[in-house]
C-alpha cells in the first residue's frame, strides 16, 4: 500500500490543485456577495491563478531542473492550504485577489513538479501512460471540485467549502513529504553532453507546448461560449445552460482515460494529439448550423471527449521531445506556461470575433486552432528525432 500511495500521490495532488484552479466558479455568487465583487473583480478572483503559471511556468521548469520535485510539490500544497485557509477569514477583495494569486504560485509548482515526480516512480516505458494520466487531472478536479463546491456550499456556505479545500491540500502535502524518499526511487540524472541552440533543448518543448497551447485554447474558449449559446440560440434557462455545460466538460475524463490505453498499446502520442485537435472541428459546426438541441449537446461533448484525448497525448509526448529525462522539468514548465496563456487568451479572442452572436465563425476558429496545433505537435517529435538520430550517430562505437 505505501508502495502504491509513493508511487502515484503526484496524481492525487494533481487533482487536487485543479480543485483548486476552480474552487471560486462553483460558489462565484455566494463569493461575489460576501466580498462586494464586480463581475470584472469575480473573473479576475476566478482566473488569476492562472497568470502566474502564464508568466513563470518556463523559468519554474529551469528552476526546479536541479532540485528535488517532492519537496516543491509539497511546498506548493503548503503554500495553497496556507493561502485557501486565509481566504476564509478575509473580506476585503484587494486581500481576496491576492491570496488567489499566491494560491497561484503553489498551483505552479504542482503542475511543474507533479509530472517530474511522477516520471522518477515508474519504468521508462511507463512514462508517457504516467504523463498522459497526469493529462486527466484538471478535468478530473475541474468536474470533482464543482459537484463537492456546489454541495458543500449550498449546505454550509462558502468559507467551509475553502477550508475543505485547504485541509485536503495539507493531507496531501504531508503524505509527499512521508513517501518522498522511498528506497527504490529513480533520479533523474542529467547526462554529460551539454545541448546548444534551439534545435538542442528548446526546440521540441518549445512546439509541444504551442500546440498544446492550441488544445487549451479550443477548449476553454468552447466551454467558456457554449452556455451563452444554448442560452441565447436554443432558449435554454442559465441554470440548465450551465449544468449542460458541466456534464459536458466531465466528457474530457474518459478522452483521457482513453489516450491512456491507447498509450499503453503502442499508438503513437502526436498520433492521438493530432487526431483530437483535428476532431474539434467537424463538432464545432454546431455552433454555426443550429441543430436540435439533443445533437448540440452530443456535439458539445464529442467536442471535449476528443480535446481530453489531445490533453493526455500532448502529456504523453513529453520524453519524446526532450534530448535527455534531466530536461523534463524545463519541458513541463514550459508545456504549462503556454497552455496557461492559451487558457487565458482562449475566451476573449472568441467573444470578441463571434461578438457572441456570429456563431458560425467558431467553427473557422476551432478549425485555424486545431490546424496549428497538429503542425506544431508533428514538428516538434521529428525535430528532436531528427537530432537524436544524430547524437547516436556521433557516438563512437
Amino acid at each position: 500500500m505505501r508502495r502504491f500511495c509513493w508511487r502515484w500521490a503526484p496524481l492525487a495532488c494533481g487533482v487536487v490543485a485543479a480543485i483548486c484552479l476552480g474552487k471560486v466558479a462553483p460558489i462565484a455568487a455566494s463569493v461575489q456577495d460576501a466580498f462586494g465583487l464586480t463581475a470584472t473583480w469575480l473573473g479576475a478572483a476566478i482566473s488569476a491563478i492562472t497568470f502566474v503559471t502564464a508568466a513563470f511556468g518556463a523559468p519554474v521548469g529551469e528552476w526546479l531542473r536541479h532540485r528535488d520535485p517532492a519537496r516543491w510539490l509539497a511546498t506548493g500544497l503548503i503554500v495553497m492550504a496556507a493561502a485557501g485557509a486565509a481566504m476564509t477569514v478575509s473580506t476585503r477583495p484587494a486581500v481576496l485577489i491576492c491570496l488567489r494569486l499566491v494560491e497561484g504560485a503553489g498551483y505552479l509548482l504542482v503542475m511543474v513538479g507533479g509530472p517530474v515526480l511522477l516520471v522518477t516512480r515508474v519504468a521508462e516505458r511507463q512514462r508517457s501512460l504516467a504523463l498522459a494520466l497526469w493529462g486527466g487531472c484538471i478535468p478530473t478536479g475541474l468536474a470533482l471540485g464543482a459537484t463537492a463546491g456546489g454541495v458543500i456550499g449550498s449546505r454550509w456556505g462558502w468559507q467551509w467549502w475553502f477550508a475543505v479545500v485547504a485541509l485536503t491540500c495539507l493531507g496531501l502535502a504531508l503524505v509527499t513529504s512521508l513517501v518522498r524518499s522511498a528506497p527504490d526511487a529513480q533520479p533523474v540524472r542529467r547526462p554529460p553532453e551539454r545541448t546548444h541552440g534551439l534545435r538542442g533543448a528548446w526546440a521540441g518543448p518549445l512546439l509541444l507546448a504551442g500546440g498544446f497551447s492550441a488544445v487549451a485554447l479550443v477548449s476553454v474558449a468552447v466551454l467558456s461560449m457554449l452556455p451563452e449559446y444554448l442560452r441565447s440560440e436554443l432558449g435554454m434557462s442559465t441554470a440548465r445552460a450551465g449544468v449542460t455545460t458541466s456534464v459536458a466538460a466531465v466528457a474530457g475524463i474518459p478522452g483521457t482515460v482513453l489516450a491512456g490505453v491507447l498509450l499503453r498499446r503502442g499508438v503513437r502520442a502526436q498520433v492521438l494529439t493530432s487526431a483530437g485537435l483535428l476532431s474539434a472541428a467537424p463538432t464545432a459546426l454546431t455552433f454555426g448550423l443550429k441543430p436540435p438541441v439533443g445533437v448540440t449537446i452530443g456535439a458539445a461533448v464529442l467536442l471535449l471527449f476528443t480535446v481530453g484525448v489531445a490533453v493526455a497525448a500532448a502529456y504523453g509526448s513529453l520524453p519524446m521531445v526532450v534530448r535527455s529525462p534531466a530536461d523534463l522539468p524545463l519541458a513541463n514548465g514550459i508545456l504549462v506556461q503556454l497552455g496557461s496563456a492559451g487558457t487565458l487568451i482562449g475566451p476573449p479572442v472568441f467573444a470578441t470575433v463571434t461578438g457572441l452572436q456570429r456563431w458560425y465563425l467558431i467553427p473557422y476558429l476551432v478549425l485555424l486552432a486545431a490546424g496549428v496545433g497538429v503542425f506544431l505537435v508533428i514538428r516538434a517529435v521529428s525535430i528532436v528525432g531528427r537530432t537524436q538520430v544524430r547524437l547516436r550517430a556521433s557516438v563512437p562505437p
